[in-house]
Parts: structure tokens; sequence; C-alpha cells
């Protein structure tokens, strides 16, 4: 393992593309606002936030790294973003995101949280935009879109140094996967979406990476001083979740319900321990279950109904996988739905046209799969075949991983939902070491043989449309 020093960090290649993408996103938003506001304002954040970075001495050079690339790239696509509203009209940012928008800017602020609740979800989201707004105007740099989606910049930018974070308990101050999630975070198309549109799921992003990370340190560590801040953590989100997406009230439960199950099947867990916990993780499973039952059901429903309506307006149109999946059993639901979300949109290229950037988020997201979801699949490999990975906080990361992706099959069966929990994903996809040659050519193989097999499902797809 390669470990992060001064000398053997080069990062010089990092700096042109932070300085290339930040000068285009600047010239982006400049053309669509038609205003300096915009890059005044995002050069303010980002000294301040580079600024606060610099206090943590620890690695900070490459801290402050990750975190300019991820702003400077997503900063560039709000520009993109930013065009396609302002010269194309682009109706996926004047629904949630302009309602959202005109809650932040209506100059009637409304300080209490469960006030906002009444009138639109996502409460949370929308009293930290206002004080942003607020805090722009006082600087004269108005109150644009722009500072709204500088916000969700923000949050996603700070998500990637929580990974980080979390990489260094996993996997030590190893330089070459430092760098691989660099390049895997910053070109999540995803994580683009969420910090170029005026929508709540940046938030909603670090909210759960923040959850993960003190799961994780807890799980690697497992002191008094961790459980309690862990604990004043998991209360705190499952009070704050709900005000950002109201069914995420159960996240927190279900991450400790997680948590204990991945301490119980790691190999290093004794016996006797096993058969107190096992006891412990059914007790709060029939807890958990008896207290949220009817909200749960009601979120199911709902979302079912929600996606069989959108199935139905997609009938006619090129979606192969509502096609195939909405009307079908939950059971085959679970399992179809669970694969479609790796390879939605299908066909991949329907986000390539000028009415709307939300689809082409999604198909830029779906290219990154075809790279992302076969180092997944070396990953599995090695977790089944390797004690060395059947580590309590790899098992956390790859439980919740596959808990919340059959959860959103079931449910809404919605990119967004499903994009918060590509996080550890991310982090999973980390386990291949591709400084072993055999490694490298092994991910080359199935790179090539999953791009053969979204051949075949398009070749499908064409022949259904005949």
């Amino acid at each position: 393992m390669t470990q992060l020093t001064s000398n053997n960090l080069k990062i010089s290649i990092w700096s042109y593309f932070v300085i290339a993408f930040y000068l285009m996103g600047s010239f982006l938003n400049l053309l669509a606002y038609e205003s300096l506001q915009p890059v005044i304002l995002s050069l303010v954040i980002l000294s301040i936030s580079l600024v606060v970075i610099s206090f943590n001495k620890n690695r900070v050079y490459f801290k402050k790294t990750i975190f300019m690339l991820v702003f400077s790239i997503c900063w560039f696509w709000s520009g993109i973003a930013a065009i396609f509203l302002q010269y194309f009209n682009d109706a996926s940012q004047l629904g949630d995101a302009g309602n959202f928008y005109s809650l932040a800017t209506s100059g009637d602020y409304i300080s209490n949280i469960f006030d906002i609740q009444s009138i639109s979800e996502g409460s949370a989201a929308i009293l930290l935009w206002q004080y942003a707004y607020k805090i722009s105007l006082f600087l004269g740099l108005g109150n644009g879109q722009y500072v709204g989606i500088l916000i969700n910049i923000l949050c996603v930018s700070i998500t990637s140094l929580v990974g980080l974070k979390i990489i260094v308990i996993i996997f030590g101050n190893d330089i070459f996967r430092i760098k691989r999630y660099a390049i895997l975070f910053s070109a999540c198309g995803i994580f683009w979406l969420f910090a170029s549109l005026m929508l709540r799921d940046a938030m909603i992003l670090l909210s759960i990476s923040i959850l993960i990370f003190y799961w994780i340190r807890y799980l690697s560590n497992s002191t008094a001083t961790h459980l309690l801040s862990l604990v004043i953590v998991s209360i705190f989100f499952t009070v704050l979740l709900p005000f950002l997406r109201s069914e995420f009230f159960i996240v927190p439960l279900l991450f400790l319900l997680v948590g204990i199950f991945s301490y119980l099947v790691t190999p290093s867990t004794l016996t006797s321990k096993r058969m107190i916990g096992y006891v412990v993780f059914f007790i709060i499973t029939i807890v958990i279950i008896g207290v949220s039952y009817h909200d749960l059901i009601e979120i199911i429903q709902r979302n079912i109904g929600r996606y069989s309506e959108k199935s139905s307006m997609d009938s006619n149109g090129i979606s192969l996988g509502y096609t195939i999946i909405v009307n079908q059993s939950i059971l085959v639901r679970t399992v179809l739905g669970s694969i479609y979300l790796f390879i939605f949109p299908i066909p991949f290229w329907v986000g390539f046209q000028l009415d709307s950037v939300y689809p082409l988020f999604k198909t830029l997201h779906v290219l990154f799969m075809y790279f992302l979801v076969p180092m997944l699949y070396i990953s599995l490999i090695r977790i089944f075949k390797s004690k060395e990975f059947r580590t309590k906080e790899i098992l956390f990361l790859l439980f919740i991983s596959i808990g919340f992706t059959v959860s959103i099959a079931i449910t809404s069966l919605e990119g967004r939902h499903f994009g918060i929990f590509i996080f550890p994903m991310l982090l999973l996809a980390l386990i291949p070491d591709f400084t072993i040659r055999s490694e490298l050519s092994l991910y080359k193989k199935y790179v090539f043989i999953y791009i053969i097999l979204m051949i075949i499902i398009h070749m499908i797809w064409a022949v259904m449309k005949l």
C-alpha cells in the first residue's frame, strides 16, 4: 500500500483540470446570467472554504485539491444547466427547482422550519437557501438561482471530503485509491445533477455521507467517545432528514440495523457475542417495524402509485425499463428494478437534446456507470473470496448499498433517490488494487464484457420499438 506523502503526491495535472473547469464554468454562468455576480460569489465561497480546510494541517494539500476539483467541475455543469434554463427555457428547472427557488426568494422569509414544511417538502433545504440569499443580497451579489446552486455545489464538494476521511479509515493513506476516488467522485453524473439544479438532493447526499462516516469510524474503532458521537449524530439526522425528504426518516434506524448486522456477520466477531447480538438485532427490528410500519406502507404505496403513473405516461415513449418493470409483482419488480437502476436510461442517448438538462445528466451518469459497475463486480468477488475485505466497515457499506437499491427499486425507481446511495458504492469500488497488473487487466476485461452486454440490451430495445 502506497502511503500519501508530500514527496510522492504530484497534483499538477489536477490543478490544470481545476483551473480549466472553473474558468469554463465562470464563462458559462457569466453568459447565462449576464452578470459577474455569480462568478464573484463562487470565488467568495471557494476562498472561504479553502481557508476553513486549511485549519486541518493533516493531508491538507490533497484535501484542497479534491475539494477544488469537485467544486470546479460542478461549477462547470451548473453553467451548462444555467444555459439550458436561460436560453432554452428548461422545463426541468421550472418544476420542483423553480418552486424551491420561489420559496427561497419570495421575500416573505419564514424562519420556522415547521411552517415551511406545511407549505412544501424539503423545508430544511429551503431554510438554508433563504439564509444564503439573505447573505448574498447583503453583499450585493444578487438573488439569482446561482446562489442556491452554489450552496448545492458546496454540499457536494464537502461530501467528497467526507468520503476522503472514510477512505483513510478503511484503506489508510493509499494514494492510488485516493486518486481513483477523486476521479470517480468528480465524474459521477448524478452528483453533477445534485449540484447543478436547485434541488434538495445535494443536502441529503451530504447528510447521508456524514452519517455513514460516523458509523464507519465507530465500527473501525469502537470507543465510548465514538459511540457517543454516533448516537448524537444519529439522533440529529433522525430529526433533520424528514425535513429534507419525508420518507428518509427511516434511514438512521435502518443504519442501526445494518451496523449491528455488519458486526454480527464479520468473521472476527466472537460466537458468544454473536448470540447476544442476534437477540438485540431481532428486538430492534421488531421495534422499528412496529413504530414505522404504517408510515412505510404509506410511502411504498404512494411511490408505487407515482411510478405507475409515470409508466402510463411513458408507455408510448422510449422507456424500456418502465414498460417492462412497473406492472410486475413485487418480487419481479425488486429484481428487475434493482438491475434497471444501474443501467437506466435505455437508450442511453435520450439525454442528448436541448429540451432539458435533467435527462442529459442521467445519460452522462449511465455512461459513468458503465465503468463503475465492473469495478463493483470485482469488489464483490474480493469480499466473498477474502476475509481481508469482510470487515465491519466494508460490510456496512455493502449492506447499505444493497438494501437501499432494493428499497428504491420497490418504491420509486427514481434515479435521484438512487443517486444518494451511489456514495457508499464509490467507496466499495476502491477495493480492487489496480497497482496489481492482473487486477487492472481483469477490470478492463469486465468493462469490455459489460459494454457488449449494454449493446445487446439496446438492440433488444430497438427490436421492441419496431
